[in-house]
């Protein structure tokens, strides 16, 4: 297992940086795609004026952050004249997730927790410049919803598929559109698993589920009530990859995950009620490893690289993956 952690100046665009010259800068949850350059690489941003921004960057082959491809993404996202939405729908942005459409991205983000309810967008993405191409569509229900909703990620080569909830584990399929926004209804119900064996908690969404063979491979997070204080940790199970998506057998899997930040907060918590968190918000298959993208704390930005065979293990139930996994100073094995 190989941990890369950013430093939060590095991934601040040029035009953002006169608010970035204080202590405190906050980089998270980010979204991860593979691409002949190396990777894209997108991200949750909050600076001195606390506003919630996305940027965006190309990493190397190594996933170093290319010097000057950071991006002030969120600066550039319009919304369609005559669209009713409030000036918080359309100035707060969080946890976006990239996903390659043909030749071109699509962006997904949501809007925070601002009531009535908060919105989800998706927006097209130039590949070359990583900025927007038209404007940003509304994703709606055809079924209530709640007023908070923010875990929602996509499936299918057209996007026209999403995961609604990973437990109870729900899928929804592409209804309708129009100029405004793109409508979904939800499929069949199904439980994902035991969430946690030795505890209580809550299963939520995270990377975009990467399709391996027959199967969806999911990476997502668990809420825990820790003492009294709430802690998000990284979670994977799999669900068929054809209709009507039911999860497998085995259930959920908490991953073992414990970079060296994860219990060191270095900035104020953007969230009072949250302590430690391992947040994978993208997964990629490249070269017989997962690269997870994660925010740790609400502060930080990492991949984690991990190999083929230990999540195999992992799903297994094998315990020598979990102990592995546990110490980031051993060396990984063939």
């Amino acid at each position: 297992m190989r941990w890369k952690i950013y430093d939060n100046r590095s991934l601040v665009p040029t035009s953002w940086r006169h608010l970035a010259d204080g202590p405190e800068v906050w980089c998270f949850n980010p979204t991860l795609l593979k691409v002949n350059k190396g990777w894209v690489f997108v991200y949750r941003i909050v600076l001195s004026d606390q506003r919630r921004r996305i940027a965006a960057c190309l990493l190397d082959h190594s996933q170093e952050i290319i010097e000057g491809s950071q991006v002030a993404l969120s600066d550039h996202i319009r919304f369609p004249q005559g669209a009713n939405f409030s000036e918080r729908a359309t100035s707060w942005f969080a946890d976006p997730r990239m996903y390659a459409v043909g030749d071109s991205f699509v962006l997904h983000f949501n809007t925070g927790w601002y009531m009535p309810r908060n919105h989800q967008f998706i927006v097209q993405i130039d590949p070359e410049n990583l900025l927007p191409l038209g404007f940003a569509r509304e994703i709606k229900l055809a079924e209530p919803r709640q007023n908070l909703e923010k875990n929602w990620v996509f499936l299918g080569k057209e996007l026209d598929l999403l995961v609604y909830s990973p437990d109870p584990h729900r899928t929804a399929k592409q209804v309708g559109e129009d100029e405004f926004s793109l409508y979904y209804s939800l499929n069949e119900e199904f439980e994902a698993g035991a969430v946690l064996q030795t505890g209580t908690g809550q299963l939520r969404g995270g990377a975009p589920p990467v399709r391996r063979g027959d199967f969806y491979y999911s990476f997502c997070h668990m809420i825990l009530d820790v003492e009294g204080s709430i802690e998000y940790q990284a979670a994977l199970y799999r669900f068929h990859a054809m209709p009507p998506f039911k999860p497998l057998p085995e259930g959920v899997v908490q991953l073992n995950l414990l970079p060296p930040v994860t219990s060191q907060r270095l900035l104020p918590k953007l969230n009072p009620a949250v302590d430690r968190v391992i947040y994978p918000s993208g997964a990629v298959l490249a070269d017989s490893h997962w690269h997870l993208a994660c925010g740790l704390n609400d502060e930080h930005c990492a991949i984690v690289s991990i190999t083929e065979k230990h999540v195999d293990l992992m799903l297994s139930g094998l315990s020598a993956s979990a102990d592995f996994l546990a110490d980031p100073d051993k060396t990984e094995p063939s």
